[in-house]
């Protein structure tokens, strides 16, 4: 089929273009999520979603893939952002379920890997969140839960 769509495509935003073979597709963490004072920023998230699932869609007949990983990692712009308060870096870590942030390269880069690799050529359309489970409820919460 001559003109026709072969093999894996990588498209990971934020990380360079040309990671391996399939398209990652990076989304901010908590997309789907609601806010009280804009509606502009989840409705953005949310498009970004249905975009990689159209896409998905459209590409699955051609072996093209796409996924959406949506990271929370303590990467370089996650400590430019906290600044000269290092007390937020702990705030940061209390609120995700895990009790940390990720790290970008032992937590965030495995995934988008495999993302990339041909281990996931039959994983498309979906938003992988790696981040702890911060995505969970969207707002700060600690249960309270005995340990022991």
């Amino acid at each position: 089929m001559s003109g026709a769509l072969t093999g894996k495509v990588a498209l990971i935003t934020g990380a360079g273009a040309g990671i391996g073979e399939g398209i990652a597709r990076r989304s901010p963490t908590k997309a789907p999520e609601s806010s009280s004072r804009s509606s502009t920023k989840p409705r953005a998230k949310e498009a970004l979603r249905a975009l990689t699932r159209t896409a998905a869609r459209e590409w699955a007949p051609t072996g093209v893939t796409v996924n959406a990983l949506c990271p929370a990692a303590k990467s370089q712009a996650f400590f430019r952002a906290i600044g000269d308060y290092p007390e937020l870096e702990a705030m940061a870590d209390a609120a995700n379920p895990m009790g940390r942030m990720g790290d970008p390269y032992d937590d965030i880069a495995p995934v988008a890997v495999f993302l990339a690799s041909d281990a996931s050529r039959y994983l498309t359309g979906n938003t992988l969140f790696v981040d702890g489970g911060s995505h969970i409820n969207g707002v700060v919460w600690a249960p309270d839960l005995d340990a022991s």
